[in-house]
């Protein structure tokens, strides 16, 4: 019920957008995209995630799972893929779901995920940081708010890998529930251990995961930059940084399924601050959640070579 309600409020949100705009100007904004830079789009993004399994696969090296980087990609792209079709966000469960097959250990696969997320969670606050820094200049409130919400992150962080603190058990005990598999790992996992894990690592490979991590959000970027420039948007790079960082940052806040309503809202406002038209925040919007899409299907192939993957993860995360 109340994810039916989430997208009736996102549908909603959306329809109410492109009513006072009008259908019409979207549209004429759409139709007048240029082919060679939506392909060099498509490029981009497709690149960007070569290059996201590649990270993923090291991670996982580090957590002493070993697979080939081609593996790693098919699995990446399944859990891409799963996640678009299926409700609740069952993606990244699809990696750790094939992942068991390779290593005993269910945690470590949860944690290689959970790990390869919060990398990207961590550079897109920072982004929308400095989106803030620029936008909100004016408040100065927000400085605080900003260092007190990196700093209790830090805390929470430091606590839940003592596995003597509370946060530890609470958090060991959520999982259990949530994931009904063996989790017994993390009642054994520590930030010592984890340290250990991370300081056993070869420097190259650290060093190459923060590589990975620097040209995947560039490109990232510079592939949503093209797309603007597809519809023929007055727009710098550094603007374009700041609209997307601020987009995709509201777009993950739990009033609208898969950001619909909410990231086209918060486009037109960051659009109005430039000066841009609220036609062109909406169809460069749309036009980002098609592309990504798109390349997301891709997945499609690797996930029919799989039998039976979506009935046997939803068996599994039920059961």
């Amino acid at each position: 019920m109340r994810k039916r309600i989430l997208q009736l409020i996102g549908i909603l949100l959306l329809g109410y957008i492109v009513y006072r705009i009008g259908p019409i100007n979207v549209f004429n904004e759409i139709r007048n995209v240029r082919v060679n830079l939506l392909i060099l789009t498509i490029l981009s993004i497709v690149f960007v995630t070569l290059l996201q399994g590649l990270r993923w696969q090291i991670i996982l090296k580090v957590l002493d799972i070993h697979i080939s980087w081609l593996q790693a990609l098919k699995l990446f792209w399944i859990g891409m893929f799963v996640g678009a079709v299926t409700p609740g966000k069952v993606g990244d469960f699809a990696r750790v779901y094939f992942l068991r097959k390779r290593n005993p250990s269910t945690f470590r696969a949860f944690f290689s995920v959970l790990v390869d997320r919060m990398i990207d969670v961590l550079v897109l606050l920072c982004c929308a940081t400095i989106t803030a820094l620029f936008f909100l200049k004016k408040i100065r409130i927000h400085v605080l708010i900003v260092s007190v919400f990196w700093l209790s992150l830090f805390i929470f962080l430091i606590f839940l890998m003592n596995k003597e603190s509370y946060i530890h058990r609470l958090f060991s005990n959520l999982i259990k529930r949530i994931v009904p598999s063996s989790f017994k790992d993390f009642d054994g996992f520590s930030f010592n251990k984890f340290y250990a894990g991370v300081k056993s690592a070869r420097k190259i490979e650290l060093l190459l995961i923060v590589c990975l991590v620097i040209v995947v959000w560039t490109v990232s970027f510079l592939s949503r930059y093209f797309l603007a420039l597809s519809l023929s948007i007055n727009i710098s790079f550094i603007e374009s940084f700041f609209c997307v960082s601020a987009s995709t940052i509201v777009a993950l806040l739990p009033i609208s399924v898969s950001g619909i309503g909410t990231r086209e809202a918060a486009m037109v406002f960051m659009f109005s601050q430039l000066g841009l038209a609220s036609e062109s925040a909406v169809a460069f919007s749309l036009l980002i959640v098609v592309v990504d899409l798109f390349v997301i299907s891709f997945g499609i192939i690797p996930y029919l070579k799989s039998t039976d993957i979506k009935g046997k993860i939803r068996g599994e995360f039920n059961e």
